[in-house]
């Protein structure tokens, strides 16, 4: 009995830790976003399609490559390069490269299938979230070559670093630091969500 609520602890702790991650990271995108268009062109732009200061895509995909992949060091992707160099008897270097080359492929290759899919879903329901028409082999404004590779670059790099700060700052709070805003939060989020695709 005490090891099943020793379990469910520890999977409401990964829940909320998880919750934090995809705010703070949702967050982070939309202030990214924000600043990168008020370098590009010189003016403030809220570049969210919510009312509140949040891009969920970024969190989305930075808890899906946490949860689904790992980072480039651990998970499951690591640890597959890891067999097949230790079967092989490759060396640690050649271990390291084959690890941050396949995340990056897979990182370009995710983005780039999450910015078509989501594109491609809020134009249906009426909304261009943005465009990249003026960049050389788009494909509908939602992908391009030169973003994707930016993407997996950046993710790659923010998997790597600040996604494993933010999981240890995380698993490191108590519970009810994470558990009260989390739930707060998403729920303003999801009500903020549903408001914008109403109105």
């Amino acid at each position: 009995m005490n090891t099943q609520k020793q379990t469910t602890t520890k999977i409401r702790r990964s829940i909320f830790a998880a919750s934090f991650v995809f705010l703070a990271v949702s967050y982070l995108g939309w202030v990214y976003e924000t600043l990168l268009c008020a370098v590009c062109y010189g003016a403030f732009s809220d570049r969210g399609f919510l009312t509140l200061p949040f891009c969920p895509i970024y969190g989305g995909v930075v808890c899906g490559l946490g949860l689904f992949v790992g980072t480039p060091t651990e998970g499951n992707l690591a640890e597959g390069i890891g067999r097949l160099c230790r079967r092989y008897g490759w060396s640690d270097g050649v271990a390291r490269a084959l690890r941050y080359t396949g995340y990056y492929l897979l990182c370009v290759l995710l983005a780039t299938a999450v910015e078509l899919i989501v594109g491609l879903l809020f134009q249906r329901l009426g909304y261009v979230l943005w465009s990249y028409a003026s960049e050389p082999y788009n494909f509908k404004g939602f992908v391009c070559p030169s973003v994707s590779i930016c993407w997996g670059f950046l993710l790659t790099v923010g998997m790597r670093y600040p996604y494993t700060w933010l999981m240890r700052l995380a698993n490191a709070a108590p519970r009810k630091t994470l558990a009260v805003p989390s739930v707060l939060l998403l729920t303003a989020m999801l009500a903020d969500f549903i408001f914008c695709i109403l109105r």
